[in-house]
């Protein structure tokens, strides 16, 4: 039997049973390809029986028992009792297919069971059959790469053949002569008959000859849907077009004009497998084409075989040569090296025993480190040792001990270093403030924070916050206690009040002594936690290999090796600084509690501006120390003295407000004499352009020039102005100079003086223009006098406003846009002032106009009336001359001009005059004349070219 041994392995393996040969063919000879399975049970691993493209699992096993177990008669005897034909085409093809090849001639077997030794070109297969396949994808595109790979390109260069002769262009020279005027005679008359012919009956023609000459039918034919890469009968469109409607719907068809469903159908499959068949018969052409290259392909793979044999050769007597030379020259050089081996294992041993004496004297070592303080070397050590038992020395059963006792004396290192830290701090704290010396004992300090370092203990800035709070607390309650114990006024132990309760009952002088004190204890007490902070962090630079050129650094530096990366190095640096940070935090706020809401007769809320500002130097001074000190700026002390500035500055509005609403009320709108220091003040402020109020040796002056003048002199202009204004330009000053001394109360400070700006223009108005002076004075009138000086008043404080503006600006921290509220002002001053203008006018024009009612146009010239006008303007001049600019003199007198102009025009309509060189004319011309010279005596030249133009 066939079965019982193979005869492809090189062992010749027999078999007991069919069974077990076929499950060996399956697991040596068989590849498994995606879903199929290739049978390679042949010659150069190519099976003669079953095609390349592999088959399925059930077809597999069939052609394992048809051709590689069963004989041939007892294949074709199982063939006939199970009522198979024979087919050896294709170890996959259906009976239908079989049945279709034996009625088509065209198509015969293209493998045959082989009757002699198999080469290569018996390779042959029905490819009309397997590309036919229902059993496979239909895509020929990959058939011939599918095994190869889409990217296979053939490199292997071809040699010319040495038999054949190499033929060139030259051989055919003579030939293409003889036959190109009859080769292009050919092409035209082609050409010619090729564009005489129509497409329909070319075609029919093509076909009708084809068929007659037996060729086969174009691929024309065949429509191109079915050609189309993407064709696929799932897609519902396809479908209905490749298989009509009518053809599953009977309904669809009409009655008399379609055939029966059954003929239909029938027609669809005679079509399609017409179109079948082209496809088969053009696809077996193409291949046919090609059958040499696959071939060429074939002899190819036997040769590379042939190669590969030789290779194999070449390989094993390169072997053999190799072991020669292995006994030859080798092994003696590898004997040389086992001895040396050998050497350095004897070596290794007594370096152990060394080591293991060493390690013996490690906690007498550790002790000896522990009494000097070194506790970098002894952790060192420690970490040598261990590290020691553990590469070297692991198993070492002598020793199984020494590493957890290791482990304890590096846990008690840990708690020695935290109490010495502890010692340290709290006796370098609570050394006396009056030593110079900022870092005590600065080398144990440094040993006990390296060793602190070399654990990977962060701790030490912990506790040297904790104790640097406690201390700031003990020196501001000692110096609480010792400044308090030196007042006899004060009873410590009376009544049981607390210390904080006795400091509420010092007075302003001494409790700002007490204060500063505080503030300098407590600055010198930063200052050394400080020195002790910029020790500790040169401390942690050396731990990180950070060097510094100061002689104590490099000293260590030589000393200490890297115990931290640079990012544990800035984590500790951080936490210094914040350390010292929020030791400055406490600091202020142990301060803040020395400011209380309530004093001794409350002498924080009675504070004058002097007083005020004198404390807040005071802790801007200590502000800054501690700045400076710690490069950190806290707002505790501040917060307590912003809570006590809001007050001031309420205060100190309140009574500014107060005081100028009595001085409204009680104002008699009469020109004051202005006082030299005033004077002095406001010359001051022009001349150094800065709103600040001067030192009192500046407001006396010169004592020659002591003399009150009933004006203020600014810039060489002079302003007659009530007691009000100066009073109010005294406080506008006030307020800048506390806005000055006080910059965190400006804005607060700004919306006040805003306030009190309004308020004043405001009663202004209300007392003048609105006349409730009247009533408040007991005024008769409101004279032009009352309001040119009014006037006068407001364009006082409208010199300033822009200096204020600018003053404000520059002391503003926050929200400088609060200072265009300035300008806000300025407007509504400006425009009261020309409202008090305006009413000026009108009051002159209407005195004026009732003048012009009783006028009549007759000798003598100058008339009552006129000379009524010119006594009334030289009186209103005389009233606001003093008081005003000259300039604003003119301005009113040519808003009265330009009134009289109007009322004059009216009149002269009325009294039926014009300008026609008659008596009236001239009266009317000498009036205006008297009336100019008038005028021009008060410094205003008016003309009236006008007044006759516009009638």
């Amino acid at each position: 039997p066939l079965w019982t041994r193979c005869q492809r392995c090189p062992g010749k393996t027999a078999f007991k049973t069919p069974d077990e040969f076929a499950r060996h063919l399956r697991d040596t000879h068989c590849s498994k390809e995606g879903g199929s399975f290739v049978c390679r049970y042949g010659n150069n691993d190519v099976c003669a029986s079953l095609p390349l493209e592999g088959v399925s699992d059930e077809d597999y096993e069939a052609h394992v028992l048809k051709h590689h177990v069963l004989s041939q008669k007892e294949a074709e005897r199982s063939d006939r009792r199970h009522g198979h034909p024979k087919d050896d085409s294709d170890g996959g093809r259906s009976n239908g297919e079989g049945a279709r090849r034996a009625a088509n001639p065209a198509f015969p077997d293209a493998v045959a069971e082989p009757r002699e030794r198999w080469t290569i070109y018996h390779s042959a297969q029905n490819l009309p059959a397997v590309l036919n396949d229902p059993r496979r994808s239909r895509r020929e595109s990959d058939f011939f790469i599918k095994t190869w790979g889409d990217h296979f390109t053939d490199t292997t260069p071809l040699p010319p053949c040495l038999h054949v002769p190499t033929i060139s262009r030259l051989h055919f020279e003579s030939y293409l002569a003889r036959t190109s005027r009859r080769y292009r005679r050919h092409l035209r008359r082609a050409s010619s008959a090729t564009s005489a012919t129509s497409d329909g009956r070319s075609g029919t023609l093509v076909r009708s000859t084809s068929f007659r000459d037996g060729t086969p039918e174009s691929i024309d034919i065949v429509p191109m849907m079915f050609l189309k890469p993407d064709f696929s009968l799932e897609d519902p469109e396809t479908f209905h077009t490749v298989i009509p409607w009518s053809v599953i719907q009977p309904s669809a068809r009409k009655s008399k004009e379609t055939l029966a469903p059954k003929q239909t159908s029938r027609l669809l499959q005679e079509k399609l497998s017409h179109y079948l068949d082209i496809v088969e018969v053009q696809i077996a052409r193409q291949v046919s084409l090609k059958s040499d290259a696959f071939f060429q392909a074939m002899t190819s793979h036997d040769a590379l075989s042939a190669k590969m044999t030789t290779t194999l050769q070449a390989v094993s007597s390169l072997r053999q040569r190799i072991s020669v030379i292995d006994a030859s020259l080798v092994n003696g050089a590898l004997k040389v090296l086992q001895l040396k081996r050998l050497h350095a294992n004897y070596i290794a041993v007594y370096s152990k025993l060394q080591l293991m004496a060493t390690v013996h004297q490690a906690q007498p070592t550790i002790q000896r480190l522990l009494a000097t303080s070194d506790f970098v070397r002894a952790l060192d050590f420690i970490e040598a040792t261990r590290e020691i038992l553990t590469l070297e020395l692991a198993g070492v059963q002598s020793f199984r001990h020494l590493d957890c006792q290791l482990i304890e004396i590096e846990k008690v290192i840990d708690k020695m270093m935290q109490t010495d830290f502890l010692k340290y701090a709290t006796a370098d704290l609570n050394r006396p403030l009056a030593d110079d010396v900022q870092v005590a004992n600065e080398e144990h300090l440094v040993a006990v924070v390296f060793g602190m370092l070399r654990l990977r203990k962060q701790s030490f800035v912990d506790l040297y916050k904790e104790e640097a709070c406690t201390a700031v607390k003990a020196t501001v309650k000692q110096t609480v206690i010792e400044f308090v114990s030196k007042n006899d006024e004060l009873d410590l132990e009376g009544n049981g009040n607390s210390l904080f309760e006795q400091v509420k009952q010092l007075d302003f002088v001494k409790w700002i002594a007490l204060l500063n004190e505080v503030f300098k204890n407590v600055a010198l007490l930063l200052r050394r936690i400080l020195a002790v902070q910029q020790l500790m962090k040169q401390t942690v630079d050396l731990a990180a290999g950070i060097s510094h050129s100061d002689e104590s650094s490099q000293q260590y530096q030589s000393q200490v090796e890297v115990m931290m990366d640079m990012a544990t190095h800035d984590e500790i640096v951080a936490s210094l600084s914040s350390m010292l940070f929020a030791v400055c935090d406490y600091a202020h706020e142990r301060c803040s509690r020395l400011i209380p809401s309530e004093t001794k007769d409350g002498f924080l809320d009675k504070l004058s501006s002097s007083s005020f500002v004198t404390l807040c130097k005071a802790v801007d001074s200590f502000t800054a120390q501690c700045n400076e000190t710690c490069k950190h700026k806290s707002t505790v002390l501040l917060l307590a003295l912003r809570t006590q500035a809001d007050r001031f500055v309420s205060r100190f509005h309140e009574e500014r407000k107060m005081k100028l609403s009595l001085l409204l009320d009680s104002e008699q709108w009469t020109r004051v004499d202005i006082p030299p220091e005033f004077q002095n003040m406001v010359n001051h402020v022009v001349d150094k352009d800065v709103l600040v109020l001067p030192e009192k040796e500046l407001l006396r002056g010169d004592s020659s020039k002591g003399k009150p003048k009933g004006y203020l002199e600014i810039n060489s202009e002079k302003y007659g102005i009530a007691g009000s204004a100066v009073m109010m330009l005294k406080m506008v000053l006030e307020y800048c100079q506390c806005a000055k001394d006080i910059p965190f109360v400006a804005l607060n400070l700004l919306s006040k003086l805003q306030e009190l700006l309004r308020n004043f223009n405001s009663r202004t108005s209300q007392l003048v223009l609105g006349a409730g002076a009247l009533q408040l004075v007991g005024l008769k009138t409101i004279t032009a006098s009352v309001l040119a000086l009014t006037a006068r008043c407001l364009q006082l404080l409208l010199f300033f406003l822009p200096k204020v503006k600018t003053h404000f600006e520059v002391h503003l921290t926050t929200r400088r846009e609060m200072a265009k509220h300035f300008d806000q002002i300025h407007k509504e001053y400006a425009e009261h002032v020309s409202e008090i203008f305006s009413k000026l006018a009108h009051i002159v024009g209407s005195v004026m106009d009732a003048q012009l009612n009783n006028w009549e146009v007759k000798a003598p010239v100058p008339s009552p009336a006129f000379r009524a006008v010119a006594k009334h303007l030289s009186k209103f001049h005389g009233a606001i001359a003093e008081v005003l600019s000259p300039s604003d003199v003119v301005m009113l007198l040519g808003w009265v001009h330009a009134a009289f102009t109007q009322s004059l025009r009216a009149h002269l309509t009325r009294l039926a005059v014009a300008k026609d060189g008659g008596p009236q004319h001239g009266l009317v011309t000498q009036e205006l004349t008297f009336y100019a010279e008038n005028l021009k005596s008060l410094g205003v030249p008016v003309t009236f070219d006008d007044l006759w133009q516009a009638r």
